[in-house]
């Protein structure tokens, strides 16, 4: 049979004590035996199901991390598709622009040569000699009607 003192010893902060009293029979003894055996299994099930839970905090952790990774990306990609969308449209832009432009500059040329060739016929028209109060006499763009 064990001794009292295997079962009590000097009290230390922090640690569990397990203590026996005098009048504990064998049957008490194995009561705390199988007691504190449960408690350890308890313990190291609750230790288990820590790190269980930790690991799987950490994997939700990752994949959140992945799922952030990938909307980035996924963002980087549209800003850029977006910005050479944007750059295509500033070049169609530019194009349509300037064949406007040219167009505008060929009618206001073509406008201006019209203008020079009417000033040129009622120049023509004005040298000749007409009544302009007659209603015979009326000159349009150099030719008499």
């Amino acid at each position: 049979m064990a001794s009292k003192d295997f079962y009590s010893s000097g009290k230390v902060p922090g640690q569990a004590q397990i203590r026996r009293d005098g009048s504990t029979d064998q049957g008490q003894a194995t009561n705390l035996i199988q007691e504190t055996g449960t408690q350890v299994k308890n313990m190291a099930q609750g230790a288990a199901q820590g790190a269980a839970n930790v690991a799987h905090g950490a994997a939700n952790m990752a994949q959140g991390a992945a799922h952030g990774a990938v909307n980035v990306a996924h963002g980087a990609a549209q800003g850029v598709a977006n910005v050479a969308h944007g750059a295509a449209n500033m070049a169609q832009g530019a194009a349509q622009g300037a064949t406007q432009g040219a167009s505008n500059v060929a009618h206001g040329a073509a406008n201006m040569a019209q203008n020079t060739a009417e000033a040129v016929k009622n120049t023509l028209g004005i040298n000749h000699p007409t009544d302009t109060a007659s209603t015979n006499n009326i000159t349009e763009g150099g030719s008499r009607i």
